[in-house]
């Protein structure tokens, strides 16, 4: 099936985002109605009005059920948009750098590479999508946008228990495939950074330390501003030193001043793993305005992100004896 024409896809957008704003809008309200509802079947029943009150708080129950199912339909129109606009726009973006061979706007990878990458937190909820496999500059590539939360309890005075969420990873994680498989891995990770320490950072880095599968085989470059900065872990000293040539210690550093986040390296075995904890999540569309150029600035603004992203691997692939 062909993509829409810009008119048609802008009137998708329009009417799928519309439908949304009415869910936000009902389902907090049809909740609210419905537990009153139920409060009001008990109070009758207390009352001794038993099969009355029974059937008011059925009542209730059905409207519970029913909040619940608007919040399924705008997930599925969150996910509707998504591919929409994934297809139709950023595929035609990402084809003009990268040789793509397949993109899935609402994937990411999958939980068994998460849970065994070395320079990712630990995690108990995970979520992402711009799911891009392909070739760039000769090199087989791999993206996504994750989302990665740890879960925290907190009990008030009364003994409640409250769970919630927050954040130790947010930004796009890159894979690059090696020419020959490595004998071993080398793990860069970014140390904490005082400058860094501010807005999404300040709750994103606190705690995250202390989740990564941190080893104890450390070792020292000769660079100091390097060890400054990051923190190496590898299974050969050797290895790392192989790797960690004083020329691509530079580039490392450069790549992470276009992060603007913190930046975290694996090479392991057959694939590099940049992991860059920066608080984005690229590709999105954010909120229709109507106007001409609502598609053009949205096009502008993925090209930007494309090429900030594919700067940091161009530092990558300076070290041509692994590519």
């Amino acid at each position: 099936m062909a993509n829409p024409n810009d008119k048609q896809l802008l009137s998708q957008i329009a009417s799928n985002q519309k439908k949304q704003r009415v869910g936000f809008i009902l389902t907090p309200i049809l909740f609210i109605i419905s537990m009153g509802i139920i409060m009001a079947g008990i109070s009758a029943i207390q009352s001794g009005n038993t099969v009355p009150g029974i059937c008011i708080i059925l009542v209730g129950v059905a409207g519970i059920v029913l909040s619940a199912k608007y919040l399924e339909r705008i997930s599925d129109q969150k996910n509707k948009m998504k591919d929409l606009v994934g297809q139709s726009v950023v595929r035609e973006i990402l084809s003009e750098r990268i040789s793509v061979e397949q993109y899935i706007p609402n994937q990411y990878f999958n939980k068994d590479f998460l849970e065994h990458c070395g320079v990712l937190p630990n995690y108990d909820r995970c979520g992402g999508s711009d799911y891009i496999s392909g070739t760039y500059r000769g090199v087989p590539i791999t993206y996504c946008d994750l989302h990665l939360e740890v879960e925290q309890e907190s009990t008030d005075s009364d003994g409640n228990t409250t769970t919630s969420y927050y954040t130790v990873f947010r930004g796009p994680v890159i894979n690059l495939a090696l020419r020959q498989p490595l004998n071993g891995y080398v793990r860069i990770r970014e140390r904490k950074n005082s400058r860094k320490e501010k807005g999404f950072f300040s709750g994103i880095i606190n705690g995250a330390a202390d989740l990564f599968n941190i080893d104890r085989n450390t070792i020292e470059t000769e660079n100091a501003q390097f060890n400054q900065q990051f923190k190496v872990d590898t299974s050969d000293p050797q290895l790392a030193f192989y790797i960690l040539a004083p020329q691509f210690m530079e580039h490392i550093m450069q790549a992470d001043m276009i992060v603007n986040g913190y930046t975290n390296i694996e090479f392991n075995q057959d694939i590099v793993t940049l992991a860059l904890n920066n608080g984005t999540d690229a590709f999105e569309l954010g909120k229709y305005k109507k106007n001409d150029h609502f598609l053009d600035e949205a096009r502008q603004r993925f090209r930007y992100e494309l090429n900030s992203i594919l700067s940091i691997v161009d530092e990558m692939l300076t070290k041509e004896n692994l590519f």
